[in-house]
């Protein structure tokens, strides 16, 4: 059976490289039993403390249910305090407890190591083009869609249901 050419796959490349990046991190970070969706949401808390739910997921590009669950599973640890939003009784508003600041702090150094693990193979020049052109694939395919309904896989339609 011939395997069919992957190398000249984009989608392929990403994933793969998904992988491995996956792969470099929970291994530099294992004895802090952190995940980096965990990682992310405990950054994206730390840079706005009392920040809801909702605009967590938004800021980390993921679902809410699954910021849901990430939430939860932080706060069982013990690293994440969910409260009940002022204004709005059906929000959460989050913070990072002292535990979850000082993992935080721990795990920098080996976040930067599995980084530089990561692009080690390229120069830093070609590190630098490669986040260069990461970013513009990523800004293109985030703007706004040509068309109001339009949506995408990563992408919720912009049409509310009042449109409808």
């Amino acid at each position: 059976m011939i395997k069919p050419n992957l190398d000249k796959n984009p989608g392929f490349l990403f994933r793969r490289m998904q992988q491995v990046s996956v792969s470099l991190f929970l291994d530099r970070l294992r004895a802090f039993d952190i995940t980096p969706l965990q990682y992310t949401i405990l950054r994206t808390i730390r840079a706005q403390p009392g920040i809801d739910q909702i605009s967590v997921a938004s800021g980390a590009n993921l679902d809410t249910s699954t910021v849901k669950d990430i939430v939860a599973r932080l706060e069982t640890k013990r690293l994440v305090e969910r409260r009940t939003g002022e204004l709005d009784r059906r929000t959460r508003s989050l913070s990072l407890t002292r535990a979850g600041d000082r993992l935080l702090a721990a795990v920098a150094p080996e976040v930067r190591r599995a980084q530089k693990e990561l692009l080690a193979p390229l120069s830093r020049q070609e590190q630098a083009t490669l986040m260069r052109l990461l970013r513009t694939l990523l800004a293109a395919h985030e703007q706004a869609p040509a068309t109001p309904d339009a949506a995408t896989p990563w992408r919720r339609s912009t049409r509310s249901l009042d449109d409808e």
